[in-house]
């Protein structure tokens, strides 16, 4: 397929991206964009039209650095959870009094969880538990694995047996979300959680402290969302990093400075120039691709990532009174389901044509998990 930068016909770039931590990384376009476009922007690499963002911005950075032995170092005060995929309820987490850590693919080959999956495992998975086997995940109280694909549930028990000094949990979510027995199904799993959770931490986990802190959760999903009205006035790499800092870092911290860049933002102008992209795929944790397209001024206007739009998307009712349980079961179900989902209402081709039109997208870019 030719590009609109190659052909001058009015059609869509599709850009494929295999991504595998610790190797040489390497673009494979279909398409391709116009390498005359650059960044010539002056000021911060992070954002556009100045540096009065860049401390914020590079807060984020350096709270996503991997390995992880600094965080405690951070937030002395905190006791953190681990999770790996967006299924988990951090709110659940947050109100049984812990911080929920999102686990990211490390930049070293996995090696050390050769002994213990298979190669045809992500590697996401097997560089959590590299990390993990090498003492850099010690901080942590321990890991909460929804049950989104097979492999997640057999790391859960590859967990337990090598170490078992962690709390492990699982969180089974319903694959067919539009069966009648969804919700009800849900919502047992997720007070199931709930008691397993509290009889860990030795307190019992109220309404009301789920309540503050869905209240907590979605004002971060709020600040997220203004901020993705707003990309085109951050990079790409800017953009991503402030959404991985919103999983890692306490959102009590996180949000006063996330409202901060967005009203930062808000006074600058918007980026008009550079072809207009969307990211579609599952985890991106390899910011190269992001780099590659800011340097070649392309605009990356919205995605359908997991740890993206997917991760903000939908916030959970506050109603005051209202059973928290069944608002946080209500939100998974209504959310841009992950791929492992299926959705008689939702169809992911419809969606991404809607979402094209919607930003006036130039063109995609899958980003693929390497086997």
């Amino acid at each position: 397929m030719s590009c609109t930068a190659c052909a001058g016909a009015a059609q869509t770039v599709i850009i494929v991206y295999h991504s595998l931590p610790g190797r040489q990384v390497r673009l494979a376009p279909v398409g391709c964009i116009n390498p005359d476009q650059s960044l010539i922007d002056g000021g911060c690499t992070l954002c556009y039209n100045g540096k009065q963002m860049e401390p914020i911005l590079k807060t984020f950075i350096t709270a996503n650095e991997t390995p992880y032995r600094s965080w405690v170092e951070r937030y002395p005060d905190r006791q953190a959870m681990g999770y790996i995929c967006t299924y988990t309820p951090e709110e659940v987490i947050q109100a049984a009094g812990f911080t929920p850590v999102r686990l990211r693919t490390g930049p070293e080959l996995p090696t050390q969880a050769e002994a213990h999956l298979q190669s045809f495992t992500c590697a996401l998975c097997r560089s959590v538990l590299h990390q993990a086997l090498r003492g850099d995940l010690a901080f942590l109280s321990g890991l909460v694995f929804p049950h989104t694909c097979d492999t997640l549930q057999v790391l859960a028990d590859v967990w337990r047996e090598n170490l078992p000094e962690l709390f492990v949990a699982t969180v089974v979510q319903p694959l067919n979300l539009g069966l009648s027995s969804a919700r009800p199904y849900l919502v047992t799993e997720l007070q199931r959680f709930r008691q397993s959770l509290a009889g860990f931490s030795g307190q019992p986990i109220s309404d009301d402290s789920l309540r503050a802190s869905i209240r907590l959760h979605n004002e971060t999903r709020r600040l997220l969302s203004q901020l993705d009205n707003q990309r085109s006035r951050l990079t790409a790499r800017g953009f991503y990093a402030t959404i991985e800092a919103s999983m890692v870092m306490p959102k009590e911290q996180f949000n006063p400075l996330a409202a901060e860049l967005v009203e930062l933002l808000s006074e600058k102008a918007p980026r008009q120039r550079g072809p207009r992209l969307i990211l579609v795929g599952p985890v991106l944790d390899d910011p190269t691709v992001l780099d590659i397209m800011d340097d070649l001024g392309a605009c990356v206007v919205g995605d359908d990532l997991c740890t993206g739009s997917r991760y903000f998307d939908q916030p959970a009712a506050e109603t005051e009174g209202g059973n928290p349980i069944e608002a946080l079961a209500d939100r998974y179900l209504k959310r841009w389901p992950c791929p492992t989902k299926h959705s008689p209402h939702w169809q992911r081709g419809e969606h991404l044509l809607e979402l094209v039109e919607e930003r006036k997208a130039d063109g995609l870019v899958f980003t693929l998990q390497k086997f």
